[in-house]
């Protein structure tokens, strides 16, 4: 069954670890993971040269994570530990 979980973080909590981790889960996991910034910017987590130039020029204070798959609470669980107190809020299912 595919699910979908979103929640908002914020994109100065992402170092190149935590990116990594981000990109490692959506290789590994059966979900797909997207970010979203003001103006309609948006990277799916597919690609590693991709994401950090999304991250690099990024002037957002918010982003829009948005997980999609099988896999989808699992993968938001990890980020949730991974990100800790770098919410802007709780999880939205």
């Amino acid at each position: 069954m595919k699910n979908i979980m979103s929640f908002n973080i914020r994109p100065n909590c992402l170092t190149l670890p935590t990116v990594l981790h981000f990109y490692k889960l959506n290789q590994t996991a059966e979900c797909d993971i997207y970010l979203y910034g003001k103006g309609g910017r948006t990277c799916k987590v597919n690609s590693l040269p991709r994401l950090i130039s999304f991250l690099l020029t990024l002037h957002d204070d918010k982003l829009l994570t948005i997980i999609e798959g099988k896999d989808a609470l699992y993968v938001k669980n990890k980020l949730l530990s991974l990100l800790g107190h770098n919410l802007y809020s709780s999880a939205v299912q």
